[in-house]
């Protein structure tokens, strides 16, 4: 059987618990003889967008669609109905021609590709592992953090993405989960509290739905040693913010003999939720609790070996919890809150203990039970779990669910032969596409280099302008200076002529006067003497 499973990340660089699910069911069905391909998304700011590469990740054909989320940013819609990943996925099918396309999880891919499936005749397939059709935030946690009580056709959502998008966007996301979910021909979720939740909002889904609990890859089991009369060691792992509940648990600590727990919290955190992850490093400051950062799957099960409880304080409502169930297989008890689906696999004083949600002193009161207790802890036997079911036991049954939805061999519906045809020419056109956006891509470079220029260039003019302008203004300032000077000059030769004047006046009387003394006297005497 061709099987393509379709999930928004994927191992190595994806973690999470529908991510390792797939994964795993995926090796599962390859082993069972059948051919499985993964689509999933990555995050690659330094590829075009929404462009299709592969790889293989343990011998599994993994095409990858890049989506920075660059149209998200402006739009909702695009969040959910992002029709840039159809013409990938349309490629995909008709290469692979899958007998069922099993959609896993279409966060940061698009909602839309389940009617584009179920409409050339594939027979579709849905999990469901959270809240992500009736829920932007998939948790159903409230802006406040508070616990949300449902959408109410979207109009709940208006208070949690005012400012993100218009009231009239908001109720269309559920509007349009109700439609994409009519495509599939089955739906199924891990838990009977998420079925019920999923009926409430979406009641038309109630034919299709099934509850078929997750398989479970056990951990390898590690020799686990407590030291009488040493602390009890408490785990915690998971996301570091507010719906998972961390901050309830370092709050209960506070009032229990400090020589007599220690606390480890593995997590990651995000640049969004960070001041959150350092509140909780400073109220834990000077209580016996120690933070470290994320750990990959296969570490877990040393993890585990070095702790005697896990601890899931939740405000949010778990739909299934992994975790919980790679604990009990690993001999650890559970402490969790009675919200969601943990009380279908932690049973209280059987295999762990329950506490009120958000209820830091029941949860100290559960503590509280395991340090004084003597033997409490070895007596919360996790054997006495429900059978937890492997990841073989549920391809199997998965398998046989696709053979029930699958046509017969070689069998192509008509409308599938004519749609198929028409999706061809679609997809040449959306490869067409593709090279334009190329070509855009090649354009805007190239005017990126000439808007440069023109900037350089601009500036230069600029520059010029300024230097003509100081030089006008220095040339300005020069002939103000020189008309000072010849001001001065006429001044100064208007002086030198009054004094040229002045001295040869000077100069003729001085003259006329001595010749009267020394010439015309003298010879006056003379003739007057010789008269005589």
């Amino acid at each position: 059987m061709r099987i393509l499973q379709v999930v928004h990340g994927f191992p190595p660089r994806d973690s999470a618990g529908a991510e390792l699910v797939t994964f795993y069911l995926s090796q599962a069905l390859r082993e069972r003889g059948n051919q499985v391909t993964v689509l999933t998304r990555i995050e690659d700011p330094e590829a075009a967008e929404f462009s299709f590469r592969e790889e293989q990740v343990d011998g599994l054909p993994v095409v990858q669609i890049v989506n920075n989320h660059v149209q998200t940013s402006t739009a909702l819609r695009f969040s959910y109905d992002n029709s840039f990943c159809d013409a990938a996925f349309l490629r995909l099918l008709d290469r692979f021609h899958p007998d069922i396309v099993h959609f896993q999880h279409l966060a940061h891919l698009s909602v839309s590709l389940i009617p584009l499936a179920a409409s050339l005749g594939y027979p579709t397939v849905l999990s469901l592992h959270d809240f992500f059709f009736p829920c932007h935030r998939i948790h159903l946690i409230d802006a406040q953090t508070r616990l949300c009580p449902g959408p109410e056709r979207g109009e709940r959502c208006l208070p949690c993405l005012e400012g993100f998008a218009p009231p009239e966007e908001i109720r269309r996301r559920f509007i349009y989960m109700e439609h994409a979910l009519q495509a599939p021909k089955l739906i199924i979720v891990p838990s009977s509290f998420l079925a019920q939740k999923t009926l409430s909002y979406f009641p038309f889904l109630r034919d299709r739905l099934r509850v078929v609990p997750l398989g479970v890859k056990p951990v390898p089991a590690e020799a686990r040693r407590r030291q009488p009369g040493a602390p009890l060691r408490l785990l915690y792992v998971g996301f570091f913010f507010p719906p998972k509940g961390a901050h309830v648990l370092i709050e209960a600590i506070r009032g229990l003999p400090l020589h007599a727990v220690e606390v480890s919290l593995y997590g990651a955190s995000s640049p969004f939720w960070q001041p959150y992850a350092d509140h909780l490093r400073a109220d834990a400051q000077d209580l016996p609790v120690h933070f470290y950062g994320p750990y990959a799957h296969g570490q877990l099960a040393s993890i585990l070996a070095r702790h005697d409880v896990l601890i899931m304080p939740m405000i949010c409502e778990e739909t299934f919890s992994l975790v919980a169930r790679e604990a009990l297989l690993a001999g650890l008890p559970v402490v969790a809150a009675r919200r969601g689906a943990l009380p279908e696999v932690v049973q209280d004083g059987v295999n762990g203990l329950l506490f009120e949600a958000e209820n830091a002193a029941d949860l100290r009161r559960c503590l509280a039970r395991l340090i004084a207790e003597h033997g409490l802890v070895e007596r919360l036997c996790p054997a006495t779990t429900p059978a937890i079911k492997t990841m073989e036991e549920y391809a199997g049954e998965l398998e046989e669910m696709y053979t029930e939805l699958c046509l017969a061999p070689g069998e192509v519906p008509s409308l599938q032969k004519s749609l198929l045809e028409r999706y061809h020419t679609y997809t040449a056109l959306a490869q067409e596409y593709e090279q334009l956006q190329v070509e855009v891509r090649e354009l805007g470079a190239q005017n990126a280099v000439l808007s440069s220029e023109r900037d350089r260039l601009g500036m230069d003019a600029l520059r010029i302008e300024q230097e003509r302008d100081q030089a006008l203004a220095a040339g300005q300032e020069l002939s103000n200076v020189l008309n000072l000077c010849e001001k001065d000059l006429h001044e100064r030769d208007a002086r030198l002529s009054a004094i040229y004047a002045s001295t040869t006046w000077k100069l003729y009387r001085s003259y006329a006067t001595g010749r009267d003394l020394l010439v015309r006297r003298p010879l006056g005497k003379l003739k007057q003497w010789l008269g005589r």
